[in-house]
């Protein structure tokens, strides 16, 4: 082996980057034994330590284990509570490596190995944040009939994982820290891909059943592993000027084929939608005409690449139709066509129950439209001989459960958050390749993001929140290093 080879592999493999390694190991050794024999309460007791110390001496170890485990291993990651004995614990892996996270930054900031970072962006995300503190005081104060677990995990999901979007600006102060993180991503992405092959072998991907389909059909891939996967294909759509030395290997050409054909098989009709108009308002507004054209090319090879598996996986279903994967393979083919016409449908059950709820929403904040309903409430829902009350989170909106629960004191300071974010990076001037294609793909997902929390509870499920707080959290990052580093001033002026 080549010693210039051995040296490179060496100084990519920094105390970070071992961290790293040791979080994604202690993870799966979890996750094994959780397999294998269930919850073993010396076994948690020996790992819990090393998902908090270690994010607390590198937190940027941290953030990638977050990134990374969330896309592997979705709910088991994020949403699988510690257990001894018959007793559960709300607190999950990713709620000890984000303290570890909190905590090693705080620590830095104190310790005066870095210098903490204020912005009026920050600043707005602080009110939200206090505003949301004082509705769970309100919760545990008594006021109102109120169901304090579904109180303190809103609060966790709007305060405790949005100090994401605070944190990232702490911790990515350079070019290379973006670059290394935004890699990080794609790897894992690249990694979750065998999700994909899973769900065609095994005829229904894997985690499906939360999230049963209102036509027929099958999912051969997971919701939010659709959602992780539309996320990467935006950015390297938009952010093509920045990969153009990687797509001479082939290497993006044919991830873009495989992202796209995992999403068309998620059967996720709001992603597909929220896809096209934010790549639409992408290309309009934010990119230069270069950047235009070679997305243009790009977004019709990732769908030739996509055709093309999808009409070899078709030829190996009719030479092999007795075979799991062919059975799988002829479910889906015909529902991609039938999830698109029931669009719009108000025949859909999935559509009218979102109209029903919605209604009652919009309803509930009529009845509080200041300070909204609070945290913890639930909302009526009436249809017909059906009458319940769901939970605020079940309305399938994020706008409106911002709006319902924090009327619009909170729900125009979210607004804010949003707005802020995005002016300033409108107002970020372009300034090399990377810092351009990085700008416009942040805009995009902004409003990608924004478009999809009309149609689901984005902002009230953690394995989904996470990514949205990172987003926003990447968006002033980027702000800041175009703001406090010389060199990239001096080309911005120039």
């Amino acid at each position: 082996m080549p010693t210039s080879f051995i040296s490179t592999l060496r100084s990519s493999f920094t105390p970070d980057m071992r961290a790293f390694a040791m979080l994604c190991i202690a993870y799966a050794l979890f996750g094994l034994a959780r397999i294998a024999f269930g919850y073993v309460p010396g076994f948690l007791i020996f790992l819990a330590p090393v998902f908090l110390i270690v994010p607390l001496v590198r937190p940027k170890a941290g953030l990638w284990a977050i990134i990374t485990l969330t896309i592997l291993f979705e709910r088991f990651f994020t949403l699988e509570p510690f257990q001894f004995g018959r007793y559960a614990l709300k607190l999950y892996p990713i709620d000890l490596v984000l303290l570890g996270v909190f905590g090693g930054v705080i620590a830095s900031i104190v310790f005066r190995r870095t210098v903490a970072y204020f912005d009026r962006t920050i600043g707005m995300l602080g009110i939200f944040f206090g505003i949301a503190s004082l509705y769970l005081a309100a919760s545990f104060l008594g006021f109102g009939d109120r169901d304090l677990a579904v109180a303190v995990s809103t609060w966790k999901n709007y305060v405790f994982y949005g100090l994401l979007a605070c944190v990232l600006p702490q911790l990515l102060i350079s070019e290379q820290d973006i670059r290394q993180t935004v890699r990080v991503f794609l790897v894992a992405v690249a990694v979750a891909l065998v999700f994909l092959l899973i769900g065609i072998l095994r005829g229904g991907g894997l985690w499906t059943e939360f999230t049963p389909l209102s036509t027929g059909g099958v999912r051969l891939l997971a919701f939010p592993h659709a959602f992780y996967f539309s996320i990467a294909l935006i950015a390297l759509l938009v952010s093509n000027d920045y990969w153009d030395p990687y797509k001479r290997s082939g290497f993006v050409w044919m991830l873009l084929g495989l992202l796209a054909f995992g999403i068309l098989s998620s059967l996720m009709r709001h992603i597909w939608i929220g896809m096209f108009v934010s790549l639409a308002f992408a290309f309009v507004f934010f990119m230069r005409h270069e950047a235009r054209q070679k997305m243009a090319a790009l977004s019709f090879v990732a769908l030739g690449i996509g055709t093309a598996l999808f009409s070899v996986a078709l030829v190996f279903a009719t030479l092999f139709p007795t075979l799991g994967p062919s059975q799988s393979i002829q479910a889906i083919q015909g529902v991609v066509a039938e999830r698109l016409v029931s669009i719009g449908s108000s025949s859909d059950t999935s559509i009218s129950w979102r109209g029903t709820t919605w209604k009652s929403a919009i309803d509930e904040i009529e009845k509080h439209p200041i300070t909204g309903a609070g945290f913890g409430r639930h909302v009526a829902v009436e249809s017909g001989d059906y009458h319940d009350f769901v939970e605020v989170r079940n309305i399938h909106n994020s706008w409106l459960a911002v709006f319902v629960q924090m009327g619009f004191i909170g729900g125009l300071a979210f607004i804010g958050v949003f707005g802020i974010i995005a002016l300033s990076l409108i107002r970020l001037p372009a300034y090399g390749t990377w810092q351009y294609a990085f700008r416009a793909t942040l805009l995009a997902l902004l409003a990608y993001e924004a478009l999809l929390m009309l149609a689901q509870p984005y902002l009230e499920t953690n394995l989904l929140n996470v990514i949205i707080w990172m987003t926003l959290g990447f968006s002033i990052a980027l702000c800041r290093v175009a703001r406090t580093n010389p060199t990239m001033a001096a080309s911005s002026a120039r």
